[in-house]
């Protein structure tokens, strides 16, 4: 099972970033980003910002 499965399965959000700083410019990288997004989103994963993933966390905390 993938992280992002096990997140999914507790209720835990994944938190990705994905810049071409570290992963470079390749078409290869781009594919597996894709990838990801389209699996998550069959999952129904949501994406934030991350000042709507900060003001989530403190909802939660309070």
């Amino acid at each position: 099972m993938s992280e992002f499965d096990e997140g999914v399965e507790r209720g835990d959000p994944t938190v990705v970033i994905f810049t071409n700083v570290i992963t470079g410019q390749d078409e290869e990288y781009m594919e597996a980003y894709r990838n990801f997004v389209d699996y998550a989103n069959s999952k129904g994963a949501s994406f934030v910002s991350t000042l709507e993933l900060v003001e989530m966390s403190r909802s939660r905390a309070s």
